[in-house]
Order: structure tokens, then sequence, then C-alpha cells
């Protein structure tokens, strides 16, 4: 119900607890003379820090942010980058392990402010589940055991992550931004994918 192309502002109460004041905008209708966004993906926290988050929540000129997959990796601490320990500092694999995972993230300052200033547009790649994952396993190798996994990991996404009830089990969607632009969000790792050759293979 909200006016379409509008900036809004918003917070959070529970109890006596507020939130910080998010703002946000509503995607336009009709003629669209201009449309900026900011695309960001594979965030490893072990790498390093999110300054690209922190320069995106400092701009006032985006429209959108499209985070295109790997907003968070499950990898245990040391393992793959050694900045920043991970919470759980075991690789993730419950449904408990990627909340904590989630969490983690969503405590650094830098998401935060983009998160608060910018809506977002998401989908998954193969980070949120497990490296080179599918819908049958990892590294092109079926697995009996990765579907309670890969459920965990959908389940966790769908709690942490701004996307529209409706959307069931699905993130494949269109966007369409007054005649400018149609944004297509395609699934690619889980429903468009066929087993992958695995990473030992020549």
């Amino acid at each position: 119900g909200l006016r379409p192309g509008g900036v809004w502002y918003y917070r959070f109460t529970s109890g006596d607890a507020r939130s910080p004041v998010g703002r946000t905008r509503t995607s336009p209708e009709g003629a669209v003379p201009r449309a900026r966004f900011a695309a960001v993906s594979c965030a490893s926290l072990a790498h390093g820090f999110f300054h690209v988050y922190r320069d995106i929540a400092r701009r006032a000129d985006l429209d959108l942010v499209l985070h295109l997959g790997d907003y968070i990796y499950e990898y245990p601490t040391g393992l793959f980058g050694n900045v920043r320990p991970y919470d759980p500092p075991t690789e993730i694999v419950s449904l408990a392990d990627y909340r904590r995972r989630y969490a983690q993230y969503r405590r650094d300052p830098d998401l935060q402010g983009m998160h608060r200033q910018h809506p977002m547009a998401a989908i998954w790649d193969d980070h949120e589940f497990a490296n080179n994952s599918w819908r049958m396993g990892t590294d092109g190798r079926p697995d009996p055991r990765f579907a309670a996994r890969a459920e965990a990991a959908r389940r966790a996404w769908f709690e942490w992550m701004p996307t529209r009830e409706g959307m069931g089990e699905r993130i494949y969607r269109r966007l369409r931004y007054g005649d400018l632009a149609d944004v297509m969000l395609l699934d690619t790792r889980f429903d468009g994918r066929d087993a992958q050759k695995p990473n030992d293979t020549p």
C-alpha cells in the first residue's frame, strides 16, 4: 500500500527496545528516466572487512542493492581466510549453525549500515549451503545426507534475508522497475543446475 517511487523511513519496536531508523525505497511505476543499482557478492568474512558495504551505505543515490549470492560462507575458522574468525568456529551444517553464522554476519556494522539504508533483492549461490553445492550434493557428487543440510540452509536464508512473503521455496523472480528495466533474479544453483564435475576431475 505504499506509494510507488517513494523514500520511506521505518523502525521496529519490541517492548521497550527500539531499532535504529531504517530507510528504503519503493520501486517506481510508469516512465522511469534512470535507475542506479549496486551489485555485491562473495562476502567472505574470514578474508577481511566489508568496506564496500560501508561505502554503499553512505550513498543516497542508489535505488536498490542486488546481492548475487555467497552472502555468508560455511567454512570453519582458518580453512579459507584467516583475517576474522567464524562463529561457530566449525563448519556449519545444522539449522542452529546456519542461524548462528547469519547472526555473526549481521553483527558487522558495515553490513548493518547497508541494510539500514537501502532495499535489497537477493539470490543465493553455493556458500549459503556448501562449497560447489547443487540440489543433490556438493562437488558434483550425490550425497543422500545433503538434503537435510540443504533444507536447514534454505530455511535460515529465508529467515534472515529480506524477501517478499508468498515466495514459498523459490528465489527466482522478476522485479519491474517502471518502463525502464526488468530485473531477472535467477536460481542457477539448485533449481537450475545439474551435477557439475568434481573439483578433482581433469
